[in-house]
């Protein structure tokens, strides 16, 4: 079985067309996300039923780029999964920061005459803009959090 089909049957994975609005919202709202929609970045929002671990660190979501080995199997360049017992006490403000989070994964090297799709790495153990923004607990459980698509986010 091929490696991304088989991570997709691997765990109990369903679409996830409300994380996909949203996320939506998050690449208008914040310009350097824009690049995604301006680029046709196709992406997949996922939902898992499965709890998800690295060590002792809980895996709120994730972001994988699609192999292009696999396009005849799957048309989505990347794909973001949330681990749904691993939020369920998040509140709605914080499963927007959570896919902003996700998000700043998406990458395009366009240094070369071919751009490439990449996994953009954290630039610190979180984003800074994310640390910056909301302290390295923005991810507590049910921490109130402003709502960024009501906030000016250039600059």
């Amino acid at each position: 079985m091929y490696p991304a089909l088989f991570v997709l049957c691997m765990y109990d994975i369903q679409r996830a067309p409300e994380y996909g609005a949203i996320a939506r919202k998050i690449i208008r709202h914040i310009p350097e996300l824009r690049f995604i929609r301006d680029a046709k970045i196709r992406i997949a929002y996922l939902s898992s039923d499965e709890e998800k671990h690295h060590g002792p660190k809980t895996v709120f979501a994730d972001c994988r780029k699609v192999d292009p080995i696999y396009s005849p199997w799957c048309k989505y360049d990347f794909l973001i999964t949330v681990y749904a017992p691993n939020v369920a006490d998040f509140t709605e403000n914080q499963i927007k920061v959570l896919l902003w989070h996700e998000l700043l994964h998406v990458g395009l090297d366009d240094k070369t005459l071919d751009p490439k799709y990449i996994v953009n790495p954290h630039d610190i153990e979180e984003f800074r803009v994310i640390m910056d923004r909301f302290g390295v607990d923005w991810s507590e459980p049910g921490r109130d959090l402003p709502d960024i698509l009501e906030s000016d986010m250039s600059g």
